[in-house]
């Protein structure tokens, strides 16, 4: 038999679609090479590696298969290859010969339900990667499983796992992957369905009876439809989701946390806020239903996760927000993410579909808070400098019709709740009451809530400094941690003092004027008036007493690279300002730095080591420059000399190297004197 062999490790690998064999031959391709396995590296994915790896296998000691009930890997083609890739999609069809004749027939649904799918079953088929997916294992060449040394069934994976431990004495882990789609019992097939899939299966079965039967398959069926049958009325008990999309800086993280800290109160009056996420369900959400064509959600760059964890962690948070609304007792749901209006049609499609099948919901209410947007740009871009990112460009044009208009076309602007910001503002109990208002909560018990009030405005002091790290070195750069940045390594800057940061006068006319068409359709459509924008001029930067002592107080807690960036930008600052305050300030700050401050010249050059890591510079003047100014601040003038000179064979004209080089040989000079006269 041709299967996949490991000749070094004499081990065969007979693979079957939608058995986990995605995550075995990740997990062979390590056990080979010792690495994990890359797409990016290899230029290709894993099947097409595999491919050329097809041997008789009669020889290996170690021949495995991995077996699954042929109705649940049915269910399971149609969760991942129709539901979550989307292959019986338009798009995805007119890409293919076989496609296009599908869809000349207009009676054949595209993107077809559990039971269309199995109603045009035949059809289907005739596209390749659905019937690789879904054809019975007999058609692969599996004739006999006694040629097997070691047979494992679906739910037997950590059986396997330990097997190859012992056989091989190396760790084998299974990561979850292709785990995307809705998820489908077998209870979810009716009478005649199942009677179809048992007819079609009936070889597979009868090979796989030591192990899977018609008999047992059934009865996991009536089980399952029994107990549902006991709960049918689930979905008019809970009939209707909340869900809270945004937009940004609308006082969400208040809702957020008031309404997941009175989860008990919330629950009393029939509000269920699901604790198995976190109190701000944006990660939660966006990350599950993310296209997976597209790069992992920035959160879990931050963490450094790999893409298979982040798998793991998707399917997770599926499972456990599915098990907790469906044992809720609540009429009402909410969900609440801002990130969520970024979520694209085809993802907010997704959602909504997760939403009605797996959550058994029959009514969603969109609600949606809307702000200026001079005063939303001015706080997004507060909240970019302190995420690190610096793209710091503000943004007047499809601010609401691009976002707004899609969750219209998805949901239904029947199903929409859009409110001002500015009103919310103005409720008794601030944004957290008014948005309570629209969800249907009374005002009598709104009162007994514990209502959080989170300002997370910087001032414009520490946007500036900010904004010049980021752009020096942002957080996340390509795809990954740049060097020398970590999460929150910045937030200890966040405290520092400061006037309101206000968005430059141009920058703010720019903006009225490019978002005009969608101040329009916003009035058009909901009534929501933002003509009586005003501009507002933005405070002069003074560098005080005060940034003195909150400079001083965050210096120490800081990495070696922000550290070094801080001391530029206060240098950087020093050499532009013209007020004689800010002046003193900032020569006392940097008299400071180098007197004071306790860390060793080797703490200090880690920062400038990374600054041309990240800028990928070539040893030259500025690099040798540099680490020469360091020793000076440390008193070694003769290593400081040593480096300036190295410095000069690149820039032999630099007035700033010559002129050092001069002070380092008086000031060395002075100091044999001194010593001489000592003597």
């Amino acid at each position: 038999m041709n299967a996949i062999l490991l000749s070094k490790k004499s081990l065969g690998y007979q693979h079957i679609p939608k058995v986990a064999c995605t995550s075995i031959k990740y997990a062979l391709y390590q056990l080979r090479t010792g690495k994990e396995f890359s797409e990016e590296k290899a230029e290709k994915n894993i099947h097409d590696y595999f491919w050329n790896e097809h041997k008789d296998i009669s020889e290996a000691n170690f021949r495995f298969i991995v077996l699954r009930d042929p109705i649940k890997r049915f269910l399971s083609a149609y969760s991942n290859r129709v539901t979550h890739h989307k292959e019986l999609s338009k798009e995805f069809l007119e890409k293919k010969p076989a496609g296009k004749l599908l869809l000349s027939k207009k009676e054949i649904p595209i993107n077809p339900s559990l039971h269309d799918f199995i109603k045009y079953f035949k059809e289907y088929q005739t596209i390749p990667t659905i019937n690789h997916h879904t054809k019975p294992i007999i058609e692969f060449g599996i004739k006999d499983l006694d040629f097997f040394t070691h047979i494992y069934k679906m739910e037997e994976l950590a059986r396997l796992e330990s097997d190859i431990l012992k056989h091989y004495n190396t760790d084998f882990k299974l990561p979850r992957l292709q785990t995307g789609g809705i998820k489908f019992k077998v209870s979810d097939l009716n009478e005649d369905e199942m009677e179809f899939l048992l007819d079609y299966y009936k070889e597979d079965y009868r090979l796989l009876s030591k192990y899977y039967t018609k008999e047992m398959i059934l009865e996991e069926w009536k089980s399952q439809s029994s107990i549902e049958n006991r709960y049918s009325k689930r979905e008019e008990r809970m009939k209707t989701l909340y869900l809270h999309i945004g937009y940004y800086k609308t006082a969400t993280t208040s809702i957020q946390k008031t309404i997941y800290s009175s989860r008990d109160t919330l629950k009393e009056l029939d509000y269920l806020y699901p604790k198995c996420w976190s109190d701000n369900h944006t990660i939660s959400a966006c990350s599950a239903f993310r296209d997976t064509k597209k790069p992992i959600h920035k959160f879990h760059i931050k963490k450094n996760r790999t893409v298979e964890q982040v798998h793991y962690i998707n399917h997770n948070n599926k499972e456990n927000i599915m098990k907790e609304v469906n044992e809720s007792t609540c009429n009402n749901i909410i969900i609440s993410g801002e990130g969520i209006i970024d979520l694209d049609q085809e993802e907010l499609e997704d959602l909504k579909t997760f939403i009605q099948t797996e959550l058994n919901i029959s009514k969603i209410i969109v609600v949606v808070s809307v702000r200026d947007v001079v005063s939303q740009a001015t706080s997004g871009l507060q909240e970019r400098a302190k995420s690190g990112n610096n793209n710091m460009k503000a943004k007047g044009k499809d601010i609401f019709v691009e976002k707004i208009a899609r969750a219209i076309d998805i949901y239904g602007k029947e199903n929409l709740k859009v409110y001002k910001f500015e009103d919310a503002c103005q409720n008794e109990f601030g944004p957290v009451g008014h948005f309570c208002e629209q969800i249907g909560i009374p005002k009598e018990s709104i009162e007994k809530l514990n209502i959080v009030k989170q300002n997370e405005s910087i001032s414009n002091k520490a946007v500036d400094l900010l904004q010049f790290i980021n752009k020096k070195i942002p957080l996340i750069s390509d795809g990954a941690l740049s060097k020398g940045r970590s999460d929150k390594d910045t937030e200890a800057l966040h405290s520092i003092r400061g006037g309101k940061f206000i968005l430059p006068t141009d920058i703010q006319e720019k903006l009225i004027k490019e978002s005009k068409e969608d101040r329009e359709w916003l009035k058009d459509t909901f009534g929501i008036d933002y003509d009586d924008a005003k501009i507002k001029e933005p405070l002069v930067l003074v560098y005080d007493e005060l940034y003195y002592e909150d400079i001083v107080s965050v210096y120490p807690k800081l990495s070696p690279t922000i550290q070094e960036l801080t001391q530029r930008y206060i240098k950087n600052k020093k050499n532009q300002v013209e007020d004689i305050v800010s002046q003193d300030t900032l020569e006392k700050l940097l008299l400071w730095i180098r007197r004071y401050h306790k860390s060793t010249p080797e703490h200090k050059l880690q920062g400038i080591v990374k600054l041309f890591e990240y800028e990928s510079l070539p040893t030259s003047a500025s690099l040798y420059r540099e680490i020469a100014l360091v020793a000076e601040e440390d008193n070694q003038i003769e290593t400081a000399l040593y480096f300036m000179k190295k410095a000069q064979r690149f820039k032999a004209n630099g007035k700033m190297i010559n002129k050092k080089i001069e002070e380092y040989e008086e000031m060395l000079q002075k100091n044999n004197l001194q010593i001489g006269e000592n003597r």
